[in-house]
This record gives C-alpha cells, sequence and structure tokens, in this order.
C-alpha cells in the first residue's frame, strides 16, 4: 500500500492524471454573459478539464496557465480560495467540467454547466373588452426550458411550454374587473419576467369609450362653433341697425 501511495504521489508530481473514483456530478445553470465560479478548490497544483480535455492547469509556480484559447482572458483562478471563474459565458461554454486537485487526488469534483438565455418579457394584450370581464392574450418568446403561465395569489391558473424553440408561447384567460391581481410568468431554470394584466384590461378606457369621447368632443366643438357664427351675425346686424340710426 506504501509503495502505490508513493507511486500515486509521483504521477501527480510528474503531471499525470489520476483516473480514480469521481465525487458525485453537480449541475450548475447559469446565464449568458454571467460568471460561474466551480465551487471546487486547487490550492497547490492541479487542472481543470472540460469533456475530458485540459483547458487549464496550475503549475508548481502556483501560476495559472490557460491550455485552450476559447478560454483566454475569460478564465480566472483565485490563489486565495483556489477556486476557478468563467467569465462573459457563452452558450458554447456548456459541457461537463472537472476539477481535479493534488490535494483531493482520489476525489476530482465533476460540474454539469448548462447555460441559458435571459427569459423574455411576456407581452399581454386585450381581445375582447366587455365589462366587468376581460379576455387577455399573454405571450412571450420561447426558449429552452421556457414555461409561460397564469397566476393568481401564488396560484397557477394554467401553463404552457413546448420544445418547438421558433414558435411563441401563448395563453388566452378571461379575468374580472376587481378580482384577485392575476400575472403572467415566463420563467426558464435561471429566472422569471412577470406582467400584470389589469392596466391593458381595466387601466384606461375602452375602444367603445373612446369613440363615445371623440363623439362628445366633436359635437361640443360643432355647437361652440355655431355659437360663435350667431353670435357674429347678430353683432354685423346691431351694427347695421346703429348705422342706419345714426345716418337718419
Amino acid at each position: 500500500m506504501r509503495l502505490m501511495a508513493v507511486f500515486l504521489g509521483l504521477l501527480w508530481v510528474f503531471g499525470v492524471h489520476v483516473n480514480s473514483a469521481q465525487s458525485p456530478e453537480m449541475e450548475l445553470k447559469c446565464i449568458v454573459g454571467e460568471t460561474v465560479t466551480f465551487p471546487a478548490g486547487v490550492r497547490r497544483r492541479g487542472y481543470l478539464l472540460k469533456n475530458g480535455l485540459d483547458i487549464a492547469v496550475i503549475s508548481p509556480l502556483h501560476m495559472l496557465c490557460i491550455m485552450d484559447n476559447t478560454f483566454r482572458d475569460r478564465l480566472q483562478w483565485n490563489s486565495s480560495t483556489g477556486l476557478f471563474s468563467i467569465t462573459g459565458l457563452k452558450m458554447e461554454d456548456e459541457g461537463e467540467y472537472e476539477v481535479q486537485s493534488s490535494d483531493r487526488w482520489h476525489s476530482p469534483s465533476v460540474f454539469q454547466l448548462t447555460v441559458y438565455n435571459p427569459v423574455s418579457t411576456p407581452q399581454v394584450s386585450s381581445r375582447n373588452k366587455m365589462k366587468p370581464t376581460c379576455s387577455v392574450l399573454c405571450s412571450v418568446e420561447n426558449g429552452r426550458e421556457v414555461t409561460l403561465s397564469w397566476q393568481r395569489e401564488g396560484e397557477t391558473l394554467n401553463s404552457t411550454s413546448s420544445p418547438d424553440l421558433n414558435t411563441p408561447l401563448s395563453l388566452l384567460l378571461k379575468i374580472e374587473e376587481n378580482s384577485a391581481p392575476y400575472s403572467c410568468v415566463a420563467t426558464n431554470p435561471v429566472g422569471n419576467k412577470t406582467v400584470r394584466p389589469e392596466e391593458v384590461c381595466f387601466g384606461g378606457l375602452s375602444h367603445d369609450a373612446v369613440l363615445y369621447v371623440v363623439l362628445v368632443l366633436r359635437l361640443v366643438e360643432f355647437v361652440l362653433v355655431t355659437l360663435a357664427v350667431l353670435l357674429l351675425i347678430h353683432l354685423y346686424r346691431e351694427g347695421r341697425v346703429l348705422t342706419q340710426q345714426q345716418n337718419e
């Protein structure tokens, strides 16, 4: 056993990877453009691998050597904590990462990194404003693992998702005025966006009400113009009568 321990130690000294039992895989889910930090440290000497290939090495001189140009200027190593970080995440950064340390050569840490785009903000539009009810359509751009749902007081009323990422998600709902507030929520594993439909349905005038207001304003305008014309005619006649009296 002592000879085996010495042999394994020499393998690390000369930079040879040891194939040994791995710790359970941990899932990491992040957003495009953000930073991921792998929660497994390399204090003195070790490696960071992606899909089984070396992308970074911590040398015996305590220096970070990046082996893959894809990560140049984006891969960092904190010498105090021993943690690797990747900044400015891209979709192509997805994959299985493994942190091997000479301090823990018998148990490499494995991480499955998945990168998502931020979920889009849903859009709501009214379909039928007939108080006290309103039919409202909520739509959102689809994406990986995106779910669209109508919720009220924390309860999901209905939801939809689709593997066809080219087709937007949409849900129609009839809501009542003065009822508990509704929310249209778009979610994916790394975030969510919420909108409220009440302003669209009941926050402004309906189409019929707007038309009525326009008609009333035009009627008022017509009456005012007519009165002004009648006043001018009256003043004109009064002026003529006054002029005739002066001439006599």
